[in-house]
């Protein structure tokens, strides 16, 4: 068996003695495209805080490509190679497609102040090539003719979109998205279905993913894990998870096929 690539394990935390995750555990390996499913309320947003740091948990371990994620700060975590996205999108609306991905990158640059006052050649020559990057980006999310548009202008599926490119631009080894279809057609559920392919198949990165359209789920999971009020119910192939009784009950219902 591989080694995780990020290892959960025993992950409780409770709010106002409310246990919003209770005692979970899942790994999940280099490559995978793994879900995390389960009614409004479940708990798995907070599993997402969890892993970027933004929640302590008050007990269990985060192991993320052999390092403790509980000793780094938030913004440590994309310096760990782990980017997101949110349920609800966070984007510089006011700023353009290009410069809201170009952001995603600032922590990479590698040039001092006072040589970005000065515009040297080596801070030039840095912003062309990582505007190239952002570029190819929006040309892989099919999206390249939004660039220089104000991105609070766009539709909300193509602002999911201009949300996963920036975090695409960090060059992560696992990406973690928070209802990426949110908002999109079927025509569009489908192009984002092949793209989180791709993410995996041609840029090598891990996907953590939640959803609720439960037709992109089972298409593209390798593995899922299922959370009803705080606790794992289920976890397995989505065959497995989609014919597991105690997650029709809980979630899926029996309309879906």
């Amino acid at each position: 068996m591989a080694e995780a690539l990020l290892s959960i394990k025993n992950l409780s935390i409770a709010f106002g003695g409310l246990k919003a995750v209770d005692d979970l555990s899942f790994s999940i390996e280099k490559g995978e495209i793994y879900g995390l499913i389960g009614p409004n309320g479940a708990g798995k947003t907070t599993v997402f805080n969890m892993i970027s740091q933004i929640y302590k948990p008050d007990s269990g371990e985060v192991i993320f490509d052999g390092k403790d994620l509980k000793r780094l700060n938030v913004h440590n975590i994309i310096e760990a190679g782990i980017a997101r996205t949110f349920q609800n999108v966070e984007l510089f609306k006011g700023m353009t497609v290009l410069d809201n991905l170009l952001v995603g990158q600032h922590y990479k640059t590698k040039y001092s102040t006072i040589e970005s006052i000065f515009m040297s050649r080596k801070v030039r020559r840095e912003e062309e090539k990582v505007k190239k990057r952002a570029l190819e980006i929006l040309e892989f999310l099919g999206i390249p003719q939004y660039a220089h548009h104000p991105a609070g202008m766009l539709p909300y599926g193509v602002q999911k979109l201009i949300e996963l490119g920036r975090a695409l631009i960090a060059e992560p080894k696992l990406i973690i998205l928070d209802e990426p279809a949110a908002g999109m057609n079927d025509t569009e559920t489908n192009e984002l279905a092949n793209r989180i392919k791709m993410l995996r198949d041609k840029f090598g990165i891990t996907v953590l993913m939640i959803e609720h359209d439960m037709g992109l789920v089972m298409n593209i999971c390798d593995k899922l894990t299922v959370l009803n009020f705080g606790k794992k119910i289920s976890e397995g192939t989505p065959k497995k998870v989609q014919n597991d009784p105690v997650v029709i009950e809980a979630y899926l219902g029996e309309g879906v096929e």
